[in-house]
Parts: C-alpha cells; structure tokens; sequence
C-alpha cells in the first residue's frame, strides 16, 4: 500500500509540474505574438466597395433593362440558366 501512494504522489507531482510549465510556455507564445502582431488598416469600406464589390456586380445590375421608345416597349431580362451563366461565370 505505501508503495502506491508514492506512485500517486509521483504521478501527481509530474502532472502538476507539467501543466505549470506548459502554462508559462503558452502564456509566453502568447506575449510574444501579441507584441509582434502590427494591424493597421489601410482601407475603409467604401474603399473596398468601389474597388471589389461594385465591379463584379454591375454585370449582374446591367443584365436587366427596359427600353421604351416608338416601337414600344422591349426589355432585356436572362431568362435560362445558360443567359444567367454570361452574366454571372
């Protein structure tokens, strides 16, 4: 029986002695990418806007019009999944 309790008072201190030490190593992991780490945007979101989201949306905006003039009205509207397929590729 005494010789099992030091077996668990051994495996207990190793325990121990290894979540303290991967404790101060994480913590220092930690403060070393926080004082590394350097965030400055350097764009708004209108910025992003005009430059990504707008271009690659006025083919879709343009893809549907209404004309009227003399002859009537015509419109222009993708009707299958193939006119969708040019305006969207």
């Amino acid at each position: 029986m005494a010789r099992g309790a030091w077996v668990l008072i051994g495996g207990l201190v190793l325990v121990t002695a290894a979540v303290v030490i991967g404790s101060a190593s994480r913590d220092q992991r930690h403060d070393d990418a926080q004082s590394q780490v350097v965030y400055a945007p350097t764009a708004t979101i209108k910025d992003l806007m005009d430059a990504v989201v707008d271009p690659s949306a006025d083919d879709v905006w343009n893809a549907v019009s209404t004309t009227v003039d003399k002859g009537g009205v015509s419109e222009k509207v993708p009707r299958t999944d193939q006119e969708w397929g040019e305006v969207r590729p």
